[in-house]
């Protein structure tokens, strides 16, 4: 995603409210070309899965 496109998204779940972590691969286009920039993603995007979504079925809270 273009890096313009990138900040509008941002913005917008930030005028809602939202949790925002992101970042901008200078050497990547749409899409990640990179294998060491595929691997940093998906470790940021499980990072944040782990800290902002509980599992399913926990019955618990992020705050406990």
């Amino acid at each position: 995603m273009p890096k313009s496109e990138t900040q509008q998204v941002v913005g917008a779940i930030k005028k809602r409210g939202g949790t925002v972590v992101y970042k901008i691969y200078e050497n990547e286009g749409h899409g990640f070309a990179r294998v060491e920039n595929q691997i940093d993603a998906y470790k940021r995007v499980a990072d944040f899965l782990l800290a902002h979504v509980p599992p399913a079925d926990c019955r618990c809270s992020l705050n406990e």
